[in-house]
């Protein structure tokens, strides 16, 4: 009967090793992966806010060629009315000089 209860102590101590030593290396291990995890976000954190300040400074470039080409074509348009006030003036003294011979 001895030698019964001896042998499944034994058993249930064999049964024990493994979660023991699996949660010890599991505390084990942890913190490292919880440091690399945290590392790893970081790091992803920190590309996150390097593309954001990039996405507002191509919105500010793009804003200000935006009101760039505005003004060019406000500008454009003030030729355009002058190209046509110029050839009224000159359709005008062209018929001034046929009407001169």
């Amino acid at each position: 009967m001895l030698l019964m209860h001896n042998l499944t102590d034994m058993t249930a101590q064999r049964k024990m090793i493994v979660p023991v030593a699996l949660g010890l290396l599991i505390v084990a291990v942890q913190p490292c992966v919880g440091s690399v995890t945290s590392d790893v976000f970081l790091r992803l954190q920190a590309s996150r806010d390097a593309l954001l300040v990039q996405e507002r400074d191509i919105r500010t470039s793009y804003d200000e060629v935006t009101r760039q080409i505005d003004d060019l074509r406000k500008k454009q348009a003030l030729l355009d009315s002058y190209m046509a006030q110029t050839r009224v003036a000159i359709r005008g003294v062209e018929k001034a000089m046929e009407s001169a011979q």
